[in-house]
């Protein structure tokens, strides 16, 4: 952040792509809330994105900031339907997956 974060090209900043789901909760938390604290030192118009660990459910990551405390916090969810059981075969049912 001290060398680029102001950089034109630095929009969005995400400290860990997917995080392990078993890494310890109080950890993570402990580490998103100071890599945010760091980058809006430095640049507070840079958004902090933040990987949902494989948890998606938003019970988990509601308390991870203040509800007036959100502003440029981006949540980043990767659902892997390649994977899913069974198997979608059409756009209606890949779409299902979401609902």
């Amino acid at each position: 952040m001290l060398k680029w974060g102001h950089h034109p090209a630095v929009y969005a900043l995400e400290p860990a792509n997917e995080p392990w789901d078993k890494s310890d909760l109080p950890t993570l938390f402990d580490f998103y809330r100071r890599v945010r604290a760091t980058i809006r030192e430095i640049n507070p118009a840079v958004k902090f994105v933040f990987h949902d660990s494989f948890r998606p459910k938003a019970s988990i990551w509601n308390e991870l900031f203040a509800d007036d405390d959100i502003e440029n916090v981006v949540l980043d969810n990767h659902t892997y339907l390649a994977w899913t059981q069974p198997r979608n075969d059409d756009v209606t049912s890949y779409c299902g997956t979401f609902a």
